[in-house]
């Protein structure tokens, strides 16, 4: 399943159109119809989509988070393009986000342990002040 298709199929189950995808992006809906046609798509569009639709980017790169992830490349996937002339590579670029995404979940769970810990310590410090 591609970035594209993604992006439609998502879209349809949250009862959006791409005209209103479109509205909330500042661009004409024929504009985004065509930006999703050759599935060349500027990162920071698809971004933007995943803001507006309420899912994260690796909701919208579904399948193909466990092709990137075993280095598996299809020749139908498509190229993500940056901001400006720069080309993003789209692995490189699914890489990364896998990456930061497990990253920024290890950060959470030791936030959150740090987080349990101090409320023991606050219970076991509430506990002696009232004895």
């Amino acid at each position: 399943m591609d970035i594209i298709y993604s992006i439609k199929k998502e879209a349809k189950r949250k009862k959006i159109t791409i005209s209103e995808i479109a509205d909330k992006l500042g661009m004409s809906q024929e504009s985004l119809s065509q930006m999703l046609k050759p599935n060349s798509i500027k990162f920071s569009v698809v971004r933007k989509i995943a803001q507006i639709l309420n899912v994260g980017i690796d909701d919208l790169l579904g399948e193909q988070q466990a092709s990137i992830q075993h280095n598996v490349h299809s020749p139908n996937s498509p190229q993500l393009t940056g901001d400006g002339n720069n080309e993003i590579n789209y692995n490189t670029t699914a890489e990364t986000i896998v990456e930061n995404y497990k990253n920024s979940q290890k950060i959470i769970k030791k936030m959150q342990e740090q987080v349990d810990g101090l409320i023991e310590i606050n219970r076991q410090l509430t506990e002696k002040l009232l004895k």
